[in-house]
């Protein structure tokens, strides 16, 4: 059994006075891939019933938004109440965890069970998360799966091209996602293979903890007209929500654009913020790629700002998942 579950089980004698019985839960084999890579399941037998247990691996990042919803799909799959058991949570996601109404239990530190009108809280133990986190090219094939629609089968040739990368980055990117476990890789002659079988929701549930920022840096600027260019940032959020536009409007580019901006003396870059100054967020590939009506694309935008502790800003970006056609 393991440890977690194992200190699960004394956290709930020396709290509640009830001996839990934990059994591994043989109807996960039946759930979906992606949501038996991120958690471990438990059947979990007391006076009140039985429970599903859905425990967190050690070395999965998921966000809070969607947790509640894996959780939401587990409970209608097995009919049972259903508890998010975690190592460690830190306090940002136990807040939002809380908001959403999400049952859970971090062994050792607290228990907060809504459906029993329970709320036990210790200390809070932060755990440091080994994930892997995808290269910028593995990146932009995902976001290509996800913007082009489902059951693409794609070769690394053809994906280069549209992307602007060489076959060597595209055939590395497959290989990356091979290595995770993303998609149905085959050969078929001399070409390689990839096929997402998932529809796009799925597909962006299982590749989101090994998604990143694509921004690199950010930094303010004078002097450069920079009207064409793609909107990004809180910009880009307040165009499609009903936050204020910033002071400073922001906008993406490119690594290569920036060098360019930088070698030719076209540019005042000031340490602060200013006003009539410009945000310019130096992006890891090209923004333009998925870009729309002058905006960098919202996939991107939601990933450049996720980790923002503004609640304003977590609500906008709840409401722009919730307006993505998957």
């Amino acid at each position: 059994m393991d440890k977690t579950i194992e200190t699960f089980q004394r956290y709930f004698l020396a709290n509640l006075g009830i001996e839990a019985e934990v059994h591994p839960f043989p109807g996960a084999a039946n759930y979906p891939a992606y949501l038996r890579e991120c958690y471990q399941f438990f059947s979990l037998k007391w006076p009140r019933g039985t429970c599903l247990i859905m425990m967190g691996g050690k070395d999965v990042a998921l966000t809070p938004a969607v947790i509640a919803k894996q959780l939401e799909q587990v409970r209608g799959r097995c009919g049972m109440d259903v508890i998010y058991v975690a190592e460690a949570i830190n306090f940002y996601d136990r807040k939002r965890l809380i908001e959403q109404k999400v049952p859970f239990v971090v062994p050792r530190n607290q228990m907060y069970l809504p459906f029993m009108a329970i709320d036990l809280r210790e200390y809070l133990k932060t755990r440091r998360i080994k994930r892997t986190v995808l290269r910028p090219a593995t990146q932009l094939l995902v976001l290509y799966a996800l913007y082009q629609g489902e059951k693409l089968t794609l070769t690394p040739a053809e994906v280069a091209s549209v992307l602007e990368v060489s076959a060597m980055t595209m055939t590395r990117a497959f290989d990356e996602l091979a290595a995770l476990g993303i998609g149905e890789h085959t050969v078929a002659g001399k070409n390689r293979c990839l096929r997402f079988t998932m529809n796009r929701k799925e597909l962006w549930e299982q590749v989101l903890p090994h998604l990143k920022t694509p921004v690199k840096k950010r930094v303010y600027v004078t002097g450069l007209d920079l009207k064409e260019a793609l909107c990004a940032g809180h910009t880009a959020l307040a165009r499609w929500s009903m936050i204020s536009e910033p002071e400073n409007r922001t906008v993406a580019v490119s690594h290569h654009v920036w060098k360019d901006l930088v070698g030719g003396d076209r540019i005042n870059v000031i340490p602060n913020r200013d006003r009539g100054a410009v945000e310019v967020e130096v992006w890891k590939y090209l923004p333009n790629l998925f870009a729309h009506d002058g905006c960098a694309d919202k996939i991107s935008v939601y990933l450049s700002l996720k980790d923002s502790h503004d609640e304003r800003v977590q609500s906008a970006l709840d409401d722009l998942l919730r307006s993505l056609k998957w």
